[in-house]
């Protein structure tokens, strides 16, 4: 690393200014500036002021050099080092986010890695945990560096520290809402979710949540997939059979992509993705996710497809993303 690198990269904005101390004692803890202090690393960040993580809770003790949140250590440096990920921006995902004044989601940390989406519009930034207290943070401005680009924003980007099923319940509780069919198999669901922590079962890093309309989930109970009136196609959505509760178990967890993000980003190449769903000797499930800038597709075990309605997906969760979609997802554990 050149020293004209430190004076003249997205790292100097942070470097050179005091009220981003915090950002770049970080930078240097977690390594980041290896990265983004090279002029030959095209990256983007954002710059939070000292101000917004001292009213967050959290400090710096000069003398015995640790990071304190509400006065403790504990659990400290993983928690800031998830924060400043969701800071930078590589590869294809800098590119994307080289304008924030449209509408959109973004994977932030490493390009090759799973990563924290932010969703921005307007300049405006959303997280799932700036979400969860009802804030947002404002690009003030911004400015234009050597190997990329600098957002300097007024709000720690918070992620949520809160189950999955807090966002689904957020998205399903309402009769009227189109998640609510699923949210309420869910929710009653033991063999899948945990209400007291509102955890999804076997869902344990960053996931995908593909959850079919109501009208979906009525034809799943008209094909025989779920319990319910094969009539009507109204679900029985707390049956009470072992066999049924495992049904209503196994079309849940095929509808959990485990271990991989996916949004309509055109970046993630076309591929076939585990699902929480094992057959009776532990092999994952799988499903086909097809990829585009404006559309995400899937494609079942039995070569059926469902696409997420755009409009109503892409919402922000703790390590996961939230989608709409057209059909149900049918599987084949045999």
């Amino acid at each position: 690393m050149s020293e004209a690198d430190v004076f003249s990269t997205v790292f100097s904005e942070a470097y050179l200014n005091p009220r981003y101390t915090f950002m770049t004692r970080l930078f240097n803890t977690i390594g980041l500036r290896l990265l983004i202090a090279k002029s030959n690393v095209p990256v983007n960040i954002m710059l939070i002021p000292d101000q917004a993580f001292l009213d967050a809770g959290f400090t710096y003790n000069v003398n015995q050099s640790q990071f304190l949140y509400n006065g403790s250590t504990n659990g400290v440096p993983d928690r800031l080092e998830r924060i400043i990920r969701s800071c930078v921006f590589f590869g294809e995902y800098k590119n994307m986010s080289n304008n924030l004044s449209g509408t959109g989601v973004v994977k932030t940390g490493d390009a090759d890695g799973e990563g924290d989406y932010i969703r921005y519009n307007n300049n405006k930034i959303y997280t799932a945990g700036l979400e969860d207290i009802g804030l947002v943070a404002n690009v003030d401005s911004a400015k234009t560096a050597s190997n990329g680009k600098v957002y300097f924003v007024n709000q720690l980007l918070r992620y949520s520290e809160n189950g999955i099923g807090f966002h689904l319940n957020k998205l399903g509780a309402a009769t009227t809402s189109p998640f609510n069919y699923f949210w309420q198999l869910l929710s009653n669901n033991t063999l899948a979710y945990t209400p007291t922590t509102m955890q999804i079962i076997g869902l344990t890093g960053f996931s995908t949540i593909f959850v079919p309309t109501n009208a979906a989930i009525m034809q799943a109970v008209k094909d025989g997939l779920l319990p319910g009136n094969v009539t009507t196609g109204a679900p029985t959505f707390n049956p009470t059979t072992p066999a049924d509760i495992d049904r209503v178990r196994k079309f849940l967890q095929y509808h959990f992509l485990s271990s991989h993000t996916a949004v309509p980003d055109d970046v993630v190449f076309p591929g076939s993705f585990e699902t929480a769903l094992k057959n009776d000797i532990g092999t994952a499930l799988r499903l086909q996710i097809n990829n585009s800038a404006n559309a995400l597709s899937i494609v079942d075990a039995f070569g059926r497809t469902a696409n997420v309605i755009i409009a109503q997906s892409n919402n922000l969760s703790n390590r996961s993303m939230i989608h709409l979609i057209d059909n149900y997802l049918k599987y084949n554990d045999q």
